[in-house]
């Protein structure tokens, strides 16, 4: 339960949508991000994250982890002011063997309060 924030729209031409889940609280936090497009050299926009609380600490864990190595965001703490003002970086696509390479990709973080 929480507060929901639409950040890109899948229907702006953006290529990519993204949501975000936010608790009463501002303790925890679940951030969606989809790309919905085939990118070729083209760089995919940070998404500025909404609703946390801009003086705490948030440490970043990928849910719908299926990539050989991890974000390189995993286990990082990130204040909610840096999560607000610049996103993260998602790649991509999965690091995945070559037979499961798709040109989708989609990432579930979950953001919990240090």
């Amino acid at each position: 339960l929480g507060d929901i924030y639409r950040l890109v729209s899948p229907y702006d031409e953006h290529n990519m949508a993204s949501m975000m889940y936010v608790s009463p609280e501002k303790s925890e936090a679940v951030f969606y991000w989809w790309k919905t497009e085939t990118f070729y050299d083209d760089h995919l926009p940070r998404v500025k994250m909404a609703g946390l609380d801009p003086g705490r600490m948030y440490k970043v864990h990928e849910l719908n982890r299926i990539d050989k190595t991890p974000l390189q965001h995993e286990g990082k703490t990130y204040s909610g002011r840096f999560l607000m003002d610049n996103g993260l970086e998602m790649p991509y696509s999965h690091d995945l063997d070559y037979h499961k390479l798709v040109d989708w990709s989609s990432r579930v973080i979950y953001l919990e309060a240090q």
